[in-house]
């Protein structure tokens, strides 16, 4: 198991949550990153990947980057 570093901070406008990992950098794959067709079998989808689609669909703003120390660093906004 390896820690996971959480903040979260409140303005007026949004809300921030930075997320901070000392995991494998993360590598996009494009198995999930398009919604499905409407006219797909559920039950054919993969049962994981959509995280992030989920995400970028919710979110304001989603940046990563993979520091030069060495671990993973993800921002989401979310704006009122």
């Amino acid at each position: 198991m390896r820690p996971l570093h959480v903040r979260l901070r409140l303005f007026p406008d949004r809300i921030e949550a930075l997320l901070i990992d000392w995991g494998a950098p993360y590598q996009p794959t494009f198995s999930a990153a398009d919604p499905p067709d409407d006219d797909i079998d559920i039950a054919m989808l993969p049962e994981s990947g959509y995280g992030l689609l989920i995400a970028r669909s919710s979110l304001d703003s989603l940046r990563y980057r993979r520091t030069r120390s060495g671990y993973n660093c993800w921002k989401l906004v979310k704006k009122k």
